[in-house]
Parts: structure tokens; C-alpha cells; sequence
């Protein structure tokens, strides 16, 4: 009933044309206007399909309309056809060019789509078209600020690279990190990917093994598209490359693996949560130890890598910026049996949504609150960098100290849903930003020291 009476209006609005003169006639602006409110309320009532049909139905009986062609650009975008929604903005364009807003969104999709360089035109005309234009001139401050901190960090790592270059000694052991397949929303994971990576920037061999995973979620990458993380695949005994090397190999198990699966003579153990280093995974006796934060354990060489804070990603330059939605993430909160329900009408963070980094990112910059109920997450850290406050509704196995003591501290982040927690978390985000940006300085060299201990740690073995 609701599309019958769009197509009312829309025939109303035929008609209206073809008596003032012919199809090349522009559309009553009365009737335009009634069909324009009609797509609005059906895709307000999440209709979005019927909405989009009408609308094609106006754009056939009417002349070229760009209030049109922008509609169905909104309504292809809502069903997640952004083809269709990019050629929609060119045809809005194409009947007028000068529409700043329409350039506007057209920008802000291809930045989505990662073109940027076309997005920066499609800003900097909104811009000419309509000095001025606020969410324009935002989206383009914020994009070339984006390319400049990517910038910088590609010259950084490169810096870095040439400085701690190692040489590749004949008398180098290869390292061999035994992992899951890559996913952007486990900083362990990603660590050990990176960890791989930078290896070998630093000049040394190394190869990722992955261990009994499961078949991908659709659409999720197996390994980080930009790092150096070369695959020994199995089985082993038919892998020229595990041939060559593994009677010099050191293998890195992270905790979660018990044993030694591949019966290397050199095992480094990785442990990346305290809890599983209380579980029995069988250290053997020359094992060297290492431990991801200084929070596990004192006893053992450290190894912090929170490479999964892109501050390219992360970021909160827009302090006007409308925030309308609280966000939450369960975790490794259903391990500690949780069984509070979380705040009523949050948005909740899984594992695979949002899908990417920048998803992620946006989504954040949109949330007052995340409220976690896994007190040892990245995500407490990426939301306070990207302006919402982060409240740790239960700590499981941790306790306010043991954050305390942690190499990040809890700088910008509420122990607890309390109006004085809340205001410090606030008001101290300035100094996790700052204690962010000097651990990540340090990764490169953290990493160059860990090989160097591994290397002498089986220099006789």
C-alpha cells in the first residue's frame, strides 16, 4: 500500500509534466517534492528497497533530476551496492555540476573505497563550488592528514629498517612463528604477524607457520596484505624450505599452542596472556621464555608490540563531531562467565564486524562510550583514541593495579561506569596518546633486542 501510493505521485507527477508541454518539461515541483518525502519516509521506516524502487520509477517518468539520482545514490549505499550508488552521483553531477553536497558524498565514498586521490578532488570542488562547505572542508583536512601520518610511518619504518639493519650472518639462525591465520581483530594475532614482518626488514629469515585453523570467515584476509610474511605451508616433510632449515630453526609458539608440534630443537614461547602461562602447556627445560607485557611477568625477557594502534586509524580530529551511538564488546568476557547483560541499545563489536580497521575507526569516532567486559583489549585504547571512553565493566582474571602496572597504564580509559571515573578518563586521554605514540617508537628496536637474545639464548644448541 505504501508503493502504491509513490506510484500515485509518481503518475500525478507524469501527468502534471506532460501537461505543460512534454516529457522535456521539468516535473511540478509540488509533485517532485510529495515523491522526494515519500522515499524519505519509507527509507526512514528501513523500506530502503521500496524506497529505491520508487524512486527509479520517478527517474523513468521524469526528466533528469539531480534531488533524484541522489536519492537512489542514498538508497543503493543503505543496501550496500556502492557501484551503483558512485554512478548515481555522476549522473546526479551530470545534470548539475555544481552541486557541492553531491560532490561532497561522491568524495566520501571513494574514500571509502580507498581512492583517494579521486576523493580529494571530489573535495576540493565541493569546496569551489561552495566555499565554505564544513563537512567538505573536515573530510579533506582529515584525509590529508591520514596520507601524511601514513607518509610518515612508511619513512619512519624505513628509517628505522636502514638503522637496525642486521646483517644476515651464515651463522644466523631463521626464526619460524607458529600462528593463526591473520585477523585484524586479535592484537595477538596481528602481533605475531608483525613480529614476522619485521624480522625480516631487520634482515633476518623468517616464515610464518599456521597451526590447525579452521576455514576463514567470507571476506577475511589470511595474511596482512602490506607485510612480509612468507608462508611454510604443510605438510612439512614435503616443503623444500622446512627442509633447509629446520635443523637451525627457532621456532616462536605463542601461548595457546601446547607442546611442540613441529619437534624443534629451539622453542621460544611466546606468551601473550597471563592466564594461559599459568596453564599446562608443557615448557620444556631449555625453552626461552617471553612474555608480551611486563603485566605477565618480570621474570622473562618482554616483547610489547601494540602494532595493531595505528594512529592513521585511530584518531580524534574533530572534536565537534556528532556522537550518536554507545558501542560494547563481550571478549574474552564469556571465558570469565559474564552474565550481565550490556547497556540497553549499544552497537556490539564482534569479531568480524566491523570488517576492516578504518570500519572500525569510523565507528568509534561515532560512540560516546565502548563498554568492555574484557579489561585486557586493544579496543579500550583505539575507542579513547578516537574520542569515546572506553569503561571496563569486568575485569575477569585482572585487577585495576595490574592495569596500573601496564606499559599503557589507564591513561583515557574508566575502571568503572562512574560519573568520577568517566572525568578522569577524559581528562588524562591526552596522556595515553603520548604514551601511544613512545611504544610505538620503540617496536622496532624491542624486536631488534629480542633477536639478538634469541640468537645468543641458542647460540650452543
Amino acid at each position: 500500500m505504501a508503493v502504491g501510493r509513490g506510484v500515485d505521485m509518481v503518475k500525478a507527477g507524469q501527468e502534471s509534466a506532460q501537461g505543460m508541454g512534454g516529457k522535456h518539461r521539468v516535473m511540478d515541483r509540488q509533485g517532485l517534492q510529495a515523491i522526494v518525502q515519500r522515499v524519505v519516509e519509507l527509507h526512514a521506516e528501513g523500506s530502503v528497497a521500496q524506497a529505491l524502487g520508487l524512486v527509479n520509477q520517478a527517474i523513468a517518468a521524469t526528466p533528469p533530476d539531480a534531488d533524484l539520482y541522489n536519492l537512489a545514490a542514498v538508497c543503493y549505499l543503505r543496501l550496500g551496492n556502492a557501484e551503483r550508488a558512485e554512478e548515481s552521483y555522476r549522473q546526479a553531477l551530470a545534470v548539475r555540476s555544481d552541486h557541492a553536497d553531491t560532490h561532497f558524498h561522491l568524495g566520501s565514498l571513494l574514500k571509502e573505497l580507498k581512492r583517494e586521490e579521486e576523493a580529494e578532488a571530489c573535495f576540493r570542488q565541493a569546496l569551489q563550488d561552495k566555499p565554505g562547505h564544513a563537512a567538505a572542508q573536515t573530510a579533506l583536512e582529515q584525509l590529508l592528514e591520514g596520507r601524511r601520518l601514513a607518509q610518515e610511518a612508511a619513512l619512519r619504518e624505513e628509517q628505522q629498517r636502514k638503522r637496525f639493519l642486521a646483517p644476515v650472518l651464515s651463522k644466523s639462525r631463521p626464526f619460524l612463528i607458529v600462528t593463526p591465520w591473520y585477523r585484524h581483530s586479535s592484537a595477538g594475532i596481528v602481533a605475531l604477524h608483525y613480529l614476522c614482518h619485521q624480522l625480516n626488514q631487520l634482515g633476518f629469515e623468517a616464515y610464518l607457520f599456521v597451526w590447525m585453523q579452521p576455514r576463514l570467515p567470507a571476506g577475511m584476509r589470511p595474511l596482512h596484505p602490506h607485510w612480509n610474511t612468507p608462508v611454510i605451508t604443510v605438510p612439512l616433510e614435503n616443503n623444500p624450505i622446512w627442509q633447509r632449515i629446520k635443523d637451525q630453526v627457532i621456532v616462536i609458539y605463542p601461548e595457546i599452542i601446547a607442546g611442540n608440534p613441529v619437534r624443534s630443537q629451539r622453542v621460544v614461547r611466546y606468551m601473550l596472556n597471563r592466564e594461559s602461562a599459568a596453564n599446562a602447556i608443557r615448557l620444556g627445560p631449555d625453552d626461552f621464555i617471553v612474555s608480551f607485557s611486563k603485566m605477565f611477568t618480570m621474570n622473562h625477557f618482554v616483547l610489547y608490540m601494540p602494532v595493531s594502534l595505528d594512529l592513521a586509524i585511530f584518531y580524534d580530529r574533530d572534536p565537534q563531531q556528532e556522537r550518536t551511538q554507545d558501542m560494547c564488546w563481550i571478549g574474552k568476557g564469556s571465558l570469565y562467565g559474564v552474565q550481565e547483560k550490556p547497556p540497553e541499545g549499544c552497537v556490539p563489536i564482534t569479531i568480524t564486524w566491523p570488517a576492516t580497521r578504518q570500519e572500525l575507526g569510523d565507528q568509534l569516532r561515532k560512540s560516546r562510550f565502548l563498554y568492555t567486559y574484557d579489561a585486557l583489549t586493544s579496543l579500550t585504547v583505539e575507542a579513547a583514541l578516537c574520542g569515546a571512553v572506553p569503561v571496563i565493566k569486568h575485569f575477569g582474571p585482572w585487577s585495576r593495579r595490574d592495569l596500573e602496572f601496564g606499559e599503557l597504564g589507564i591513561d583515557g580509559v574508566a575502571m568503572a561506569d562512574t560519573p568520577e571515573e568517566i572525568e578522569r578518563a577524559v581528562l588524562t586521554r591526552a596522556g595515553l596518546l603520548d604514551r601511544v605514540q613512545q611504544v610505538i617508537a620503540e617496536v622496532p628496536q624491542r624486536i631488534l633486542d629480542f633477536a639478538h637474545a634469541a640468537q645468543a639464548f641458542f647460540r650452543h644448541r
